[in-house]
């Protein structure tokens, strides 16, 4: 059974981080999804990505000017969580 996780990009393992670097060296702000909470209604954006055996939902705060994969100016937004059933992914 895969694993989810929702996270930050700042909260990655450092693998994960190398293989987003490669896989999208241009960044990932262009494929991100838009998703409602359902805890506090609020929307953000977030990139759904597959790595071994754990799907991460990684939630991003868009920015003007901003890098997605340049984590030092990365907005903190929650803690990671297991999600269990997230009909998202």
């Amino acid at each position: 059974m895969e694993k989810k996780v929702l996270t930050t990009y700042r909260k990655l393992p450092r693998e994960v981080k190398n293989a987003l670097k490669e896989e999208y060296p241009l960044g990932f702000e262009n494929i991100l999804t838009t998703i409602k909470m359902i805890s506090n209604g609020e929307s953000v954006s977030a990139l759904i990505y597959k790595y071994n055996d754990t799907q991460y939902l990684i939630k991003y705060t868009r920015k003007k000017n901003i890098d997605p994969l340049d984590n030092s100016k990365e907005t903190e937004i929650e803690d990671n969580d297991v999600v269990e059933d997230l009909n998202i992914f």
